[in-house]
C-alpha cells in the first residue's frame, strides 16, 4: 500500500517520539552511538543524500558556530524538521529562548538582530544553512516543510542566531536534538 504524503507527514511525529524514548543508538550507520547529546562531538559521518521518505537525527549545540546535519540538500527536495526539547535549556547568557522564534525579550531581540549573523531571523533562532552561505538561511520552524537547495546544493549545517563572535557563543547553552525527513 503506497503511503500519500498527508500519512507520511502525520507519521513524522510519532517517528520523532519514538526516537526520542531511546537514549543510545547508532548514528546513521557510522558505527557511533549517540549516548546523551551534544557532548562536545560531532557525531556524524560525512553528509550525505537523504533517500526519499527517510529520516536522519542530528544535534545542535548552541555554543557552536556550525553544527553539520548529515543532509547533502539537492535541488527540488523538500525536507521536514522536527526539533526536539533543549537539554540544557536553549538559552543565551541568561535569556530564555525558543529555537523557533528566539529570545523571549521579543523588543530586545528585534534590536539586536541586525547585528546577529541571520539578520532576517530572530535572535537566537535555529537557523540552517546549505554551504555555510548565511544570506541563504532560513529558520528551523518545527514541522515547516523547505526547500534548503533553492539557490544552491551542498551540505546543510545549522546553528543558533547569534552574533558572530566567539564570546558570543561562549555563553550560549542547550542542545537540541533535530529529526529531519525528506519528502516524498
Amino acid at each position: 500500500m503506497k503511503r500519500t504524503q498527508s500519512d507520511w507527514h502525520h507519521s513524522l511525529r510519532d517517528r520523532f517520539l519514538l526516537l526520542s524514548q531511546r537514549h543510545a543508538r547508532i548514528a546513521m550507520g557510522c558505527g557511533v552511538a549517540f549516548l546523551v547529546g551534544c557532548g562536545g562531538k560531532d557525531y556524524l559521518c560525512d553528509a550525505k543524500p537523504v533517500q526519499a521518505g527517510q529520516c536522519t537525527t542530528f544535534w545542535v549545540d548552541a555554543r557552536k558556530p556550525w553544527n553539520p546535519t548529515n543532509i547533502e540538500a539537492r535541488r527540488d527536495e523538500r525536507y521536514t524538521f522536527v526539533v526536539g526539547p533543549s537539554v540544557p535549556p536553549w538559552k543565551d547568557w541568561i535569556i530564555d529562548s525558543d529555537p523557533e522564534f528566539g529570545w523571549s525579550w521579543r523588543r530586545l531581540g528585534r534590536l539586536m538582530q541586525r547585528n546577529a549573523r541571520t539578520t532576517s531571523a530572530p535572535m537566537y533562532s535555529l537557523v540552517c544553512a546549505v554551504g555555510r552561505v548565511e544570506e541563504d538561511a532560513w529558520v528551523v520552524a518545527s514541522n515547516a516543510i523547505v526547500a534548503p537547495a533553492r539557490t544552491r546544493e551542498g551540505s546543510v549545517e545549522c546553528y543558533a542566531n547569534d552574533w558572530p563572535s566567539s564570546f558570543a557563543y561562549g555563553n550560549n547553552s542547550g542542545c537540541l536534538r533535530v529529526v529531519a525527513c525528506r519528502d516524498l
